[in-house]
C-alpha cells in the first residue's frame, strides 16, 4: 500500500550523489524534485557524513572479492564446463573486460584478510552510518538520480563525455548504486522523464536494510506522480 505523500520525508544528500551529472539528467532529476515536493513529500537536504566515501571504498572491496567467486558458482551449477575466464573473454566493453580479468588474477588486489575487514568492520560501519543519517533527518528514504546521465551511443564502448571531459563508461554508471549494492540496502528506481533526446532518466529510492516494504511503499506513492513514460525515439531525437 502506497503511503500518504504528505507524510513521505526524503533525504537528499547533493555531495554525494547529485554532484557533476549530464546537464540533461540534472535537468530532469531537479524538476521531479520539484514535482514532488509540491505533492507534499518533505525534501530533506543533508550530505552524508565525510567518512562515507572512504567507508564506501573498502567495503566495496567485498564486491570485488564475492563477484568472481559467485560467478564461476552459479557457472558450474547452470553452465557445466563454462568458467569465469570464458566469460571474461566474451565481454565486450573494454572497462568491464579489464575489471573481469583482473579478478581472475587476485581478486583485483583484494585478499582474504581484506575481504574479512570489509565484512565485519568495513560493511557494519557503511550501515550505520546510513542508519545514522536515517535516524538523524527522520527521513524514510534516500533520493537520487539512478545514474548519472543518460544511455549511451551504443559505440561509445569504453568511455563517453561528461561535460566535457572523457570519463570510464563502466565506472560512471555505477557511481551512484555502488553505496546500495555495498552495504546491501533495498532500492528501487523509478521513471521520471526524458531528456531533450528522449531518453529515460532514474529515480532511486534507498532505504534501510530490511526494510524492503517501507521503500516499496513510498515508491508507489512517487511512481503515481509521473505516469507511464512514452518509449524513446527511434532514431533517437537531437536537442
Amino acid at each position: 500500500r502506497s503511503k500518504p505523500l504528505k507524510e513521505i520525508r526524503l533525504g537528499l544528500a547533493k555531495k554525494a550523489f547529485v554532484s557533476n551529472l549530464d546537464p540533461e539528467t540534472e535537468r530532469v532529476f531537479g524538476e521531479a524534485i520539484r514535482k514532488i515536493s509540491e505533492s507534499g513529500v518533505t525534501i530533506v537536504e543533508a550530505e552524508m557524513d565525510e567518512s562515507f566515501g572512504e567507508l564506501l571504498r573498502k567495503a566495496f572491496n567485498i564486491v570485488y572479492y564475492e563477484t568472481p567467486r559467485s560467478i564461476e558458482s552459479y557457472l558450474k551449477q547452470y553452465v557445466p564446463g563454462a568458467t569465469f575466464a570464458d566469460l571474461a573473454e566474451r565481454v565486450v566493453d573494454e572497462d568491464v573486460s579489464l575489471l573481469f580479468k583482473s579478478f581472475l588474477k587476485d581478486s583485483n588486489g583484494v585478499t582474504d584478510e581484506m575481504y574479512e575487514e570489509a565484512i565485519n568492520v568495513h560493511r557494519p560501519a557503511l550501515i550505520g552510518l546510513y542508519r545514522e543519517y536515517f535516524k538523524q533527518h527522520s527521513v524514510d528514504a534516500l533520493v537520487f538520480p539512478t545514474t548519472v546521465v543518460p544511455a549511451s551511443k551504443i559505440e561509445e564502448k569504453n568511455t563517453l563525455v561528461l561535460r566535457g571531459e572523457n570519463v570510464s563508461m563502466f565506472s560512471t554508471y555505477v557511481r551512484n548504486s555502488d553505496s546500495g549494492a555495498s552495504a546491501g540496502l533495498p532500492g528501487i528506481s523509478i521513471p521520471v522523464g526524458l531528456t531533450c533526446q528522449g531518453l529515460p532518466v532514474g529515480l532511486e529510492l534507498d532505504g534501510l536494510p530490511d526494510e524492503d516494504e517501507r521503500v516499496l511503499s513510498v515508491a508507489m506513492a512517487i511512481e503515481g506522480l509521473f505516469g507511464k513514460l512514452p518509449p524513446p525515439p527511434l532514431p533517437v531525437a537531437e536537442c
